[in-house]
């Protein structure tokens, strides 16, 4: 087999299992109790009553809320439903996170870095959640590869 395409056929095996852990039992326990307030701000009538509403209690960025108001829109409140952008997230701070981990040092390792936030608990939790943490973890990796890319050129 070309040794170029190892590391592919590795990195979508670690993206599939990152992907069934996440969705494995994902609307399996009912939404807690900050997952209901995100609910909630979500499903604010307008994008003024958002702001004003996150500004007050959450004291948190409004972007999450404002992804998971037009979702909602679309696709519904169930718990499925209200997780699964968690869920995308998270599998992209995988793909991300090989990217930088290749980038910065080589494909094994990027290959390493994504199995381990693959499996991660703490990862796979957060991308069970109707909560803004896979999003902004995958925010973070984003942007940390672009200063990587810029402080290159």
């Amino acid at each position: 087999m070309n040794c170029q395409k190892k590391p592919v056929i590795f990195l979508v095996l670690i993206v599939l299992v990152g992907i069934f852990l996440r969705v494995y039992n994902l609307d399996a326990e009912s939404l807690w109790a900050d997952e209901t307030f995100t609910v909630r701000y979500s499903q604010s009538p307008s994008f003024p009553s958002l702001v004003e509403k996150i500004k007050t209690t959450e004291g948190a960025p409004f972007g999450h809320y404002w992804l998971l108001q037009h979702w909602i829109k679309v696709f519904g409140n169930s718990e499925f439903s209200v997780r699964f952008p968690s869920v995308i997230f998270g599998v992209l701070s995988i793909l991300m996170i090989y990217l930088l981990g290749k980038h910065l040092f080589n494909a094994m390792i990027g290959l390493i870095a994504a199995l381990l936030l693959s499996t991660s608990m703490l990862q796979v939790l957060f991308s069970q959640e109707a909560r803004l943490y896979a999003m902004y973890g995958f925010l973070a990796l984003f942007s940390t590869y672009l200063l990587f890319l810029i402080i290159e050129c």
